[in-house]
């Protein structure tokens, strides 16, 4: 019997209790989202992802500038739409607030954000994400803000 972390070159450890941002952040080209995705997914549907402590993880390496942002949001972004929503999002209310709150903001946010509004408007769960009301209040017509207002619209329905 193969195992089922094997994804050809590259060996996947096998991850109980998260989906490893530092593995995704490291996964390179298509092949590796690809395998990133399978593995989201597949953690999802078996109920073994811990969605805040990878997204806290993620957030983390992205504040740190280990990682762009952009890296990680296909998969996401794909993972939302095979139905796997709800973890998305519970994921990026994780990963926000050490995103927030760094200045500048990692490049990508914006579409982070944009992410995460798609997510919570879907699934309608409300999550506080921490640095969130702070972004809205800088003002301004930037896309970060505009991305930052739109979900916090939808989180304060």
């Amino acid at each position: 019997m193969s195992d089922p972390w094997d994804v050809g070159l590259l060996t996947v450890p096998p991850l109980a209790d998260t989906w490893h941002g530092d593995w995704v952040a490291a996964m390179p080209g298509y092949r590796g989202l690809v395998a990133a995705l399978d593995a989201l997914l597949m953690l999802a549907a078996t109920g073994d992802l811990d969605a805040p402590a990878v997204g806290a993880r993620l957030g983390t390496l992205a504040a740190d500038g280990a990682f762009r942002l952009s890296r990680v949001l296909r998969p996401l972004r794909d993972a939302a739409g095979a139905g796997a929503a709800l973890t998305v999002w519970r994921l990026l209310a994780a990963a926000l607030p050490a995103v927030l709150a760094t200045s500048p903001a990692p490049r990508g946010t914006p579409d982070v954000l944009g992410l995460a509004a798609e997510t919570a408007g879907a699934t309608g769960l409300r999550i506080e994400v921490p640095g969130l009301a702070d972004v809205v209040a800088r003002g301004g017509s930037s896309r970060l803000v505009g991305e930052a207002r739109r979900l916090s619209a939808l989180l304060d329905r």
